[in-house]
């Protein structure tokens, strides 16, 4: 079968390939199952390969390719691959996200609705009452400085000076912190909260409605597995069309 002529008196079957593949024919490498290019994202249909695999052959093994020649083959086998791979590689994450979740939903339940509102209603008086002492230490110094000149004549808006009057005066004040520190300390300091007639009221004004969930146990289990998919088995079907339905005996 060199230069891919097509099968002279008849088609391989899948059993035939892998038999020849395995025996070492040159002609019947790098072909079936076990050569197709698979997405290096599809982390699910990678952890899945050889479970596949082996499904693809138990299904496909007595099944002849439908094509003349294994290049023609292989290539219409990549290509029904290629349309299937991400639709199968989501349905394998989105089984794995919520497994809980549908097993979980055949079991007995309950679902609870609230309507309405609550309310609260404060009456009465409260104090707040302090004991104990408190104490205030500065450290660091402070310093003040004044200075100044007092203007009182006749002419004081004129004479504001000293050359010109005997009595002038101004003032200015300066205080100056050279690292003041003030620590404030509590010594048995004790804060006591109490009550005047003070009355709480509340006022539920919310209604819950409950519906009962899951209680048919056995209807709910069977309804699970009836529409529980076997996505492997899925994944193999699809490649139906690579293979002749027809069988020799």
């Amino acid at each position: 079968m060199s230069h891919c002529e097509a099968f002279e008196p008849w088609l391989p079957t899948l059993l035939d390939l892998e038999h020849r593949k395995q025996d070492g024919d040159p002609n019947y490498q790098n072909v079936g199952f076990s050569a197709l290019v698979f997405p290096v994202g599809a982390t699910n249909l990678n952890a899945r390969r050889t479970e596949l695999e082996e499904r693809f052959f138990e299904r496909y093994a007595m099944r002849k390719i439908n094509q003349e020649t294994l290049p023609r083959w292989q290539l219409r086998l990549q290509n029904r691959f290629d349309e299937i791979a991400d639709r199968y590689e989501r349905a394998y994450q989105i089984y794995a996200d919520y497994a809980a979740q549908m097993n979980g939903d055949v079991l007995e339940g309950w679902q609870d609705t609230y309507s309405g509102s609550d309310s609260k209603e404060y009456k009465g008086n409260e104090a707040l009452e302090y004991s104990g002492s408190e104490d205030l230490t500065r450290s660091g110094s402070e310093k003040v400085a004044d200075k100044g000149k007092v203007t009182d004549t006749p002419d004081a808006a004129i004479n504001d000076t000293q050359a010109f009057a005997d009595t002038v005066e101004s003032g200015e004040s300066e205080t100056t912190f050279n690292n003041r520190k003030d620590t404030r300390s509590f010594t048995n300091r004790k804060d006591t909260r109490s009550f005047t007639g003070r009355e709480d009221k509340t006022t539920f004004g919310k209604k819950i409605t409950r519906v009962i969930t899951g209680n048919n146990i056995l209807e709910n289990v069977n309804f699970s597995i009836e529409n529980w998919m076997d996505i492997d088995t899925l994944f193999v079907k699809e490649f139906e069309n690579n293979f002749l339905n027809v069988f020799d005996y």
